[in-house]
């Protein structure tokens, strides 16, 4: 009893609340500008033009997974390793060495890209894409480190600067210099570039690199590594946005575009607090894991636990109210796709739930059956794409979507019992809550009949968040209790 105390004083202490905080701070600012951002620009620009916009920032995106996000899981996996062994010179060294030779690989495909595309705009956000690839990468290679190492303020700082004055530039280029949609691009390039700079003259984690430790060995190890996380990391794309190149087939640009931002925002207002949740627990959870994978099931049953209740209220309420949110943020050609919201709303909460098992099966080495149900994922949502799109239009993107996650996050249940066992103590708890849930979802639906005006939503929807808010306050009060040692 004495230990499962210190597992929940441990996940519940006020170092990880005042991390939580900035955490939340850091996503704060970018989350409100990307509720801004939608509603001035889907007003502005067609849907055709975010349709050109969304198919070269995906065609990037499998470009950066590819050429740099395996390297930054490397990053991930082995900063504590080789920081505990005193080599952290040689991992920053080794890895800036392969991230070098994707740089000249993406500078190669982008040139490729830009001189067979006829299209003037096109031309304009692959250019831009490139810059914003490749400082953006630079940037966020840094602030992994800085993450790790507990710097949760640094982080905000950066996040939160970054954000605004992106978001102000972008506003400067379109509506006072007439600027077209690939400054949406360019201004996070700029951006990005001058906030690398200062990391870099400033360097606040005194970071080291010596080409000279660099051997083979190590490389061997960010390679094997690195490549069954990619293929993984690609699997996960392809869960997100291989659909577009599907829509973009069957029903052009301007359904792209809609579909996009729909998506986009409806994912954003999710996984953002998701990132806050993992960016806050991450440090200790992968120490954990380091040290001892065996008895780290304990605080992340814990972590889990706080997942559930803290996340499934926030995806309950989006989704009830998606059809306000879409009148809210979204440009009147683009809310003929709101319907789709809440299934994106779930799904990104499931992406969020799969990190749990993504992360025990990357320390017990079973890289290939993590590999192989992201796959799989892939695979079953291309397919469904494929067949469905066509024949019942675009919404089916979504569906498809998070069947895949659905199915995943069984697989990843039946090879992996023991984190949803570890369960046991939290599960009345948790069980309570969902009928807390589903009571206001039947109350909701039932308000609604009487179709009430704006301000006896918002009124019912602070009445939820509040009941919400004081069961779980009552609920931590009493597992404190129940986990005091007798």
């Amino acid at each position: 009893m004495e230990d499962k105390y210190k597992v929940y004083r441990g996940v519940y202490s006020s170092g990880l609340i005042k991390d939580f905080a900035w955490y939340f701070a850091s996503s704060f600012l970018p989350l409100i500008v990307g509720f801004l951002k939608t509603p001035i620009f889907t007003r502005h620009f067609s849907t055709e033009s975010f349709g050109s916009l969304g198919i070269v920032q995906i065609t990037y995106s499998y470009l950066g997974m590819i050429l740099f996000s395996w390297i930054s899981s490397c990053l991930w996996r082995y900063y504590q390793k080789f920081k505990q062994e005193n080599r952290s010179d040689a991992l920053n060294g080794g890895l800036i060495f392969l991230a070098s030779i994707s740089f000249l690989i993406l500078l190669l495909v982008s040139s490729v890209l830009y001189s067979t595309e006829d299209d003037t705009l096109v031309k304009q956000i692959i250019l831009y894409s490139f810059f914003y690839l490749v400082f953006n990468q630079g940037l966020m290679s840094y602030l992994v480190m800085v993450r790790l190492e507990g710097k949760a303020m640094t982080y905000t700082i950066f996040q939160s600067f970054r954000a605004v004055l992106g978001f102000a530039l972008s506003l400067i280029l379109v509506f006072y210099l007439n600027k077209d949609i690939s400054v949406l691009v360019g201004s996070l390039a700029v951006i990005d570039a001058i906030a690398l700079l200062v990391l870099l003259f400033w360097n606040p984690l005194r970071a080291r690199i010596s080409m000279a430790k660099i051997n083979r060995d190590d490389l061997k190890t960010y390679l094997s590594y690195g490549s069954a996380g990619l293929v993984m990391n690609i699997s996960l794309l392809s869960l997100n946005l291989s659909d577009r190149y599907v829509i973009l087939h069957a029903d052009g640009l301007g359904s792209v575009g809609i579909y996009d931002q729909v998506y986009k925002i409806a994912l954003l207002s999710v996984s953002a607090l998701v990132s806050v949740f993992f960016n806050t627990i991450n440090p200790r959870l992968f120490r954990e894991l380091e040290s001892n994978f065996n008895k780290s099931i304990r605080f992340m049953a814990s972590t889990l636990n706080l997942f559930l209740i803290t996340g499934m209220p926030v995806v309950v309420y989006l989704s009830l109210y998606s059809k306000e949110i879409a009148s809210l943020v979204l440009g009147p050609g683009f809310r003929e796709a709101q319907g789709i919201m809440p299934f994106v709303f779930i799904a990104a909460f499931l992406q969020g739930l799969a990190n749990f098992y993504e992360l025990r099966l990357k320390f017990s080495n079973r890289m290939k059956l993590l590999t192989l149900i992201f796959l799989v994922g892939a695979a079953l949502n291309l397919l469904l794409n494929v067949i469905l799109i066509p024949n019942f239009g675009y919404f089916w993107a979504a569906y498809t979507t998070l069947f895949s996650y659905s199915i995943m996050i069984l697989l990843f249940h039946w090879y992996d019992k023991a984190l949803f066992a570890s369960l046991k103590i939290y599960r009345k708890n948790i069980l309570r809550f969902m009928g807390i849930l589903g009571l206001q979802s039947i109350v909701f639906a039932l308000f609604k009949k009487f179709e009430p005006g704006s301000v006896y939503m918002i009124i019912l929807g602070l009445i939820f968040v509040l009941s919400y808010g004081w069961m779980l306050k009552k609920s931590g009060f009493a597992i404190n209790e129940e986990s005091i040692p007798r």
